[in-house]
Formats: C-alpha cells, structure tokens, sequence
C-alpha cells in the first residue's frame, strides 16, 4: 500500500474526477493568522565543522517546531495553494481544474485539523450545462470511512512537509551549496518519487528520472522557501518545472476548525473517490 501524503498527486486523483463526472451524472454531455510558534524557533546553532549541504538542506524542510507557513505546489497543469499550522496539526489546500472538452471549472478546497477533515466543491464556467451535483457551499465534513482506495485522500494531520519533500530530497546529490542556494541531480526513480510524479511520468523518463536537476533556496533563518525540479517531455507533455514555494512563516493565515459545517452528501463522495 503506498504511503497516503498530502501531496499534489493525492490531490490531482480528486480533481481529475471532474472530467469523469459525465458518467456519474448521464446528463453533461446535453447540455487570523497563525504566529505560534513563530517566537519560539530558532535556527540551529553554529558548529565549528563545516555543515554538510544535504543535511543542511533536509533540516530546512517544513517540520513540526516551524511557525505557520504559506505555500504553492505547482506541476505542468495543476496548482495547489493552502496554508500549514503546524502547532494546531492544520492543512488548508486549495485547487481547481479545468475540465478541458466541456469547459466547466472544478474549484476544490480541503481541511485537515488534528483527526477532522472537510473540503468544498463548487463548479463554475457551467452555463449550458446540467446534471453537475448540487453540493452544499458550506464546509463538508468527511467521513474517513466512506473514503475509498489506498491513495484516498488524508483524513487526520500528517505532516508539516506537504509536498512530501523529505524522501526525495534524501536521493539528491548537492554540487552548488551555500549562501542559501543549493543545486545539484535528484534520483526520482524510486517509490519516494510519486510524491512528486506520476508513475507515469516517471516511467516514461526512464533512466534520465534518475539525475534530474533541481534547486532550492532557504532563508537567512534557515528554512526552506522554494524547491524546484526540471522534468524533461515525456510523450505529449513538455518539459516544466515541478516547484514548490514556502513564504510567510509565522505570518500565514491561521487554520482552524471552521464554525458552520454540514455532513458530506454521497456526490461529493463519488467526486473525491472517482
């Protein structure tokens, strides 16, 4: 069973469900801040030895002792936006898709806090069309058990580490290091590598997946604010860039349990396990 993480391909199984939402309905085709934390932390202290740049790199991820943080995950069609408050265990994402022969758009949003879960869903660009589920605009609280599938989506906190960042970054070999900047090859041919493409995608690179370049960058407090991965065409799809960018530590907005909420309806089910 593979590891379940918050992470862009988690998220892309949701909403590609958009394009496949014809067969469920039969009739489309006719028609305040969070700054805990923030005073607490601190970079590690100076050592005499030279600090080595893959551990030096691996402690700048997104971790539990980090303030609230803002953040953006990007592939070739797909962005993610959403916040991470570590001290209350909250993800807050934020997607949407484009389902690209019937034009309509998919807007997503997902809760996590502690062990509770929610999302929304709201469709817009729909003029001409019916059969769409009605849902409720208010927050949907999700039962984990009527959650299907292995890479279903999280229903509890996991991690800081949203993009799942930590495994792959084990596999890099760091040539530049220092001043804040680190590039060098990622070896994304093994299990970690889904968490940030596709199997697909990864099968289709075939040994290159194995030195793919990147680079990263960490603040003068020694935390991490982007990490990007080039990724060569692969069949259809062009060469783009994979990058997550973290900002606004101890100043993102703060995530909570929202206050008026309603019990997930059997549409967003069949939405959410495709």
């Amino acid at each position: 069973m593979r590891r379940r993480t918050t992470t862009i391909n988690t998220f892309r199984r949701a909403t590609v469900t958009a394009a496949a939402l014809a067969a469920i309905t039969g009739t489309l085709a006719g028609c305040g801040q969070d700054t805990a934390g923030s005073a607490q932390w601190a970079a590690p202290a100076a050592t005499s030895a030279a600090p080595n740049p893959k551990e030096t790199l691996l402690a700048a991820l997104p971790n539990e002792t980090r303030p609230g943080f803002s953040y953006t995950i990007k592939d070739w069609e797909t962005t993610i936006t959403g916040e991470v408050a570590p001290k209350s265990k909250g993800v807050h994402l934020r997607l949407s898709y484009k389902e690209p022969e019937l034009g309509f758009t998919m807007h997503m949003a997902y809760l996590t806090v502690d062990q509770q879960t929610w999302t929304k869903i709201t469709f817009t660009e729909t003029k001409g069309l019916t059969g769409l589920p009605k849902l409720p605009t208010k927050w949907m609280k999700l039962d984990p058990a009527k959650l299907t599938g292995d890479d279903s989506l999280p229903t509890t906190y996991e991690s800081a580490d949203v993009a799942g960042l930590k495994p792959v970054v084990a596999n890099t070999t760091i040539t530049q290091g220092g001043s804040g900047k680190y590039s060098g090859t990622i070896d994304l041919s093994g299990p970690a590598a889904t968490d940030v493409l596709s199997e697909e995608t990864i099968a289709g690179i075939g040994d290159a997946a194995k030195k793919l370049p990147f680079e990263a960058t960490v603040d003068a407090e020694r935390r991490l604010t982007s990490f990007v991965v080039h990724v060569p065409t692969v069949g259809k799809t062009k060469a783009y860039d994979y990058s997550v960018t973290i900002r606004d530590y101890g100043k993102a907005p703060a995530v909570a349990v929202p206050a008026d909420t309603v019990s997930a309806p059997a549409a967003a089910y069949e939405i959410l396990n495709g």
